[in-house]
């Protein structure tokens, strides 16, 4: 397995869950190989369906993060590129920089005034000094 990346908790999250997908198919196995017929025969066939949906974040939580990703980037005045977008729950957290404190607080303003989105917290970090 690859070393984890140094990055913040969003990609952290997302290299766990890509892991633990790669790790799914051979665990979901072992079972199989070490119990009789019978037991394979009356095994749920949606189990593979549930165990890789508790895996992937909500649907809700995906498209809530693409609206908001995509309201940063046609903003003119952010570098939308540099700010990660993640979501739980409806609650969004703000990764990355930006130019300048007024940057932030735009961004956190338009995080906001997504449809969906119930709390909004930043950690932006400020270049300007």
């Amino acid at each position: 397995m690859p070393p984890m990346p140094r990055h913040h908790p969003a990609t952290r999250r997302r290299f766990a869950r890509r892991a633990l997908a790669g790790l799914l198919p051979a665990l979901l196995l072992l079972p199989a190989t070490a119990h009789s017929a019978s037991d394979r025969e009356s095994a749920d066939p949606t189990q593979l369906a549930r165990v890789t949906e508790s895996l992937m974040p909500p649907a809700d939580d995906l498209a809530l993060v693409r609206r908001v990703k995509a309201r940063l980037l046609a903003d003119e005045r952010l570098d939308g590129k540099r700010i990660t977008v993640d979501s739980l729950g409806g609650r969004i957290t703000l990764y990355g920089t930006v130019a300048e404190s007024a940057h932030g607080e735009r961004a956190l303003q338009l995080a906001q005034s997504v449809d969906g989105v119930q709390d909004v917290s930043s950690r932006l970090q400020s270049l300007a000094r």
